[in-house]
């Protein structure tokens, strides 16, 4: 079964089985080529120092490598962000001055928002919901009458099952799972349609690095032959399950609903229609904090018997959590990060959370009439303030805390403030995500013009800029593009050279083999560090 994942669909290109990237171009990806690379590199050894080192040009290159390309005029190629950085700062420097430049982001990704695979920082959002629930009223499990509001993307990895069972004992296994567990329940599932989401970007980071199983045609009597989590990470193995267990508790007088996209907002929706229309407790069963946030913002402001279930150590009081001005608080949340708005670096959740925003940020962000321009200002706005520069430039403020960074001698671009551009796009999602979440909506605005673009599959991505990274002059000055010779980049016609930078594997027909190159270049920058809150 499992050799339906290695069916070859172009002979020309090389594919990432847990990602789907898939790559052409030899020049920067040779992983399929790994034994005559091994033999090559032994060759340069042999007979050398045990302890000499080999260039990162000469080793053999995986898919990782195509998210660090720039693209120059109509040509990429690979360059360490912060070899990047630094190459252009000195180019500016030595031609332009400095100053102008931090408009641009300078690095081949914002890297305030996003890591250097491209996707979105991802935010802690349990410190933040561990946050407001120690300040809320716990209860044990023993409500009498309680009505329950289950999260099925909770109760799919809740429910334990391994390799060698059926699909009709799983399903039976869910079925009675959740009449042993809530009585009276309405499940909320997830919809996995085939038009694109702003949750597609999500999906794809969640699945890096896991192992999925192949499309299955899921059948009561077929035996899963791979672990839960496995079987669980293809997208339409899962859909089908979800399908019989739906089915059969309805079977069992079991209500179950599923959204069209994202089960959030349903799940809240559910919860907010029983508590007006029945007079019991309502409890809603879920462990994502985005739950708790817009139950919290949803709350009936008389109601008293709304409460909140992450696990079976008792009930969270909705009420008695103190959220404050209801519009702030869902912006704040928004602002710092989630699963379609990344986190920006070196700030949390909880300490944005305590920043002050002005009323015409927030009224800008939390109305869904706002025009691009009036979400732009604000966004400037409220980026100044995340970073203490209120008042000042994000250029500006680039350019200072990029000089302090220089006086202690280490320059990490990931802690400077995002450019205009970047910030412009970030807001966009914010407001977004906010008006989908205050209206309960997912279809209340179209994403595509919003922070968000299709690719080249029609999936729904982060449209990270909108204009270059750089100045063209400087990029197109960052690598010589010397020709072979015996005075290859040796004089001032090298653009390298004459800026006083040396050669590096980016250079286009040197590739830092030459008299101006250093050895070990690339691996003497050090590599991406891991986002910090």
């Amino acid at each position: 079964m499992y050799f339906l994942l290695f069916q070859v669909q172009d002979p020309n290109t090389i594919t990432s089985l847990s990602r789907g990237v898939i790559t052409r171009d030899k020049s920067v990806v040779n992983c399929d080529d790994a034994v005559r690379i091994g033999h090559e590199m032994q060759k340069d050894l042999d007979n050398e120092s045990p302890v000499k080192s080999m260039k990162t040009s000469k080793k053999c290159k995986n898919l990782a490598d195509l998210q660090k390309k720039v693209r120059v005029g109509d040509k990429k190629m690979y360059i360490e962000k912060t070899l990047l950085f630094n190459r252009l700062v000195i180019m500016a420097e030595r031609y332009e001055g400095i100053e102008h430049i931090f408009n641009f982001e300078l690095t081949p990704v914002p890297t305030a928002l996003f890591t250097m695979d491209r996707m979105m920082r991802k935010p802690k959002k349990h410190e933040f919901g561990k946050m407001l629930k120690e300040g809320a009223s716990k209860l044990d499990l023993n409500i009498d009458n309680k009505i329950h509001v289950v999260d099925g993307g909770w109760l799919l990895h809740q429910v334990k099952w391994c390799s060698g069972a059926t699909i009709k004992t799983i399903v039976d296994t869910y079925v009675r799972y959740i009449q042993n567990k809530f009585k009276d329940a309405t499940v909320v599932f997830d919809g996995y349609g085939e038009e694109s989401s702003t949750k597609d970007h999500e999906h794809m980071r969640r699945m890096v690095g896991k192992k999925v199983s192949q499309d299955l045609r899921v059948t009561p009597e077929l035996t899963i032959s791979c672990d839960r989590e496995v079987f669980l990470a293809n997208e339409k193995n899962k859909e089908a399950l979800i399908t019989m267990i739906s089915s059969e508790m309805t079977s069992h007088n079991i209500t179950v609903r599923q959204a069209r996209e994202d089960g959030d907002t349903l799940i809240v929706k559910s919860a907010i229609d029983l508590v007006a229309s029945v007079n019991r407790p309502v409890v809603v069963v879920a462990q994502d904090t985005d739950i708790l946030i817009l139950l919290c913002y949803h709350r009936p402001i008389q109601c008293t018997n709304f409460y909140f279930q992450a696990d079976f150590d008792g009930l969270y009081d909705i009420s008695t959590i103190d959220i404050g001005d209801r519009e702030e608080f869902l912006f704040k949340y928004g602002w710092s990060g989630n699963d379609t708005v990344s986190c920006i670096h070196g700030h949390t959740k909880c300490s944005l959370y305590k920043c002050r925003f002005p009323a015409s940020v927030i009224t800008a962000f939390t109305s869904s009439t706002s025009t691009d321009s009036e979400i732009r200002s604000a966004g400037l706005t409220a980026m100044q303030i995340t970073y203490g520069c209120e008042g000042t430039p994000l250029e500006q403020s680039r350019y200072m805390k990029f000089k302090k960074q220089a006086a202690k001698g280490k320059i990490d671009p990931d802690r400077l403030p995002p450019t205009d551009d970047a910030t412009a796009q970030h807001s966009c999602r914010v407001h977004l995500q906010v008006a989908v979440w205050k209206h309960l909506d997912t279809s209340i605005l179209d994403p595509k013009g919003r922070g968000w673009e299709l690719d080249s599959n029609r999936k729904l991505r982060p449209k990270m800029l909108s204009g270059s990274i750089a100045p063209d002059n400087l990029l197109k000055g960052i690598c010589c593009n010397c020709k072979e010779g015996e005075r290859q980049c040796q004089n001032m016609k090298c653009s390298c050279l004459k800026a006083g930078m040396s050669c590096v594997s980016a250079c286009g027909v040197c590739s830092g083999h030459c008299s101006n190159g250093i050895e070990l270049i690339d691996d003497e920058v050090g590599s991406d560090e891991e986002e910090a809150d």
